[in-house]
């Protein structure tokens, strides 16, 4: 308490009831510190609270998004991925049949018509090298 008041005080009531006085008013003052401090410690944990939350808010819609993403670009690879070889299969059975009459005219050619079964496998042979060849040739094509 300021000298001056305390003083003042002292003079009207007397030393004794002025120390008490002085007392009291430090007590109060004391406690009305301590009662804003506790609401400003209640402020400042609330709002450390609410940052805290906000941005683990943000982690988590980042991250949902982040796999969102990842999702979709994945499924449309694998879409790709799953049209191309329907194409490719498509493909595949156009071609089956004139491969197969050229490499049955070339056997007939060739004049080694006769056993039914030794021709199929003779004709799978074929067709599997004729096949390997064009792959590694459209690999080397991609690469390039």
């Amino acid at each position: 308490m300021d000298k001056k008041l305390g003083k003042k005080i002292e003079g009207k009531v007397g030393k004794k009831l002025s120390g008490a006085i002085e007392r009291e008013v430090e007590r109060e003052v004391e406690r009305g510190v301590k009662k804003e401090v506790k609401q400003i410690e209640r402020d400042v944990k609330k709002r450390v609270e609410r940052e805290i939350e906000k941005r683990l808010h943000h982690r988590i819609y980042d991250s949902t998004v982040s796999s969102a993403l990842k999702f979709r670009d994945e499924f449309k690879n694998q879409i790709v991925v799953g049209v191309t070889a329907a194409f490719a299969f498509l493909i595949a059975l156009s071609w089956r049949e004139p491969i197969a009459g050229s490499v049955d005219a070339l056997i007939i050619r060739l004049g080694l018509s006769g056993r039914e079964i030794y021709l199929q496998y003779l004709s799978a042979i074929f067709i599997t090298i004729i096949a390997v060849l064009v792959l590694m040739g459209v690999s080397r094509w991609k690469s390039r």
